[in-house]
């Protein structure tokens, strides 16, 4: 079985269970954020979280994934989502890439990127937490291979 960034995703459902509506709105008044923006724009939740987070691009899953990727010995330096074998999302979604915002992993990872309020996206991130929590689960119980 290959090394899965397990630790890492432990790591990021503390991390989203430690985001609080206040830490959000700080985050979005400190980019100053237009109020148009804020609350007519589907970016706002994934900009937000970006900053929070990496959400999207720069994720922890991503960078832990990328590294056992190199690790591997298959690294042969194509740098797409190859390194989504090593992603605990990988065992939701056998073959679209990047496996983190499809399948079985598209509406949590949506909810977060189209929220447009501070509320609206500290309820997607509980949601996100909830669901890395179960997978994580699944995959060490030997449910998800």
């Amino acid at each position: 079985m290959k090394t899965l960034n397990i630790d890492t995703a432990k790591l990021l459902v503390n991390r989203y269970r430690s985001i609080t509506i206040a830490e959000i709105e700080d985050t979005t008044t400190k980019i100053a954020l237009p109020l148009s923006y804020k609350t007519n724009v589907k970016e706002y939740g994934k900009t937000i979280m970006y900053l929070l987070t990496g959400f999207g691009k720069y994720c922890v899953l991503c960078g832990k994934a990328h590294e056992l990727f190199i690790k591997s010995n298959s690294f042969n330096g194509f740098r797409g989502y190859s390194k989504c074998i090593y992603c605990i999302y990988s065992k939701n979604v056998k073959y679209l890439s990047p496996k983190c915002m499809y399948g079985k992993n598209a509406k949590s990872y949506n909810r977060i990127a189209c929220a447009k309020t501070a509320k609206e996206l500290h309820k997607a991130i509980r949601l996100r937490a909830n669901h890395i929590e179960k997978l994580i689960k699944k995959i060490e119980n030997g449910q998800l291979d």
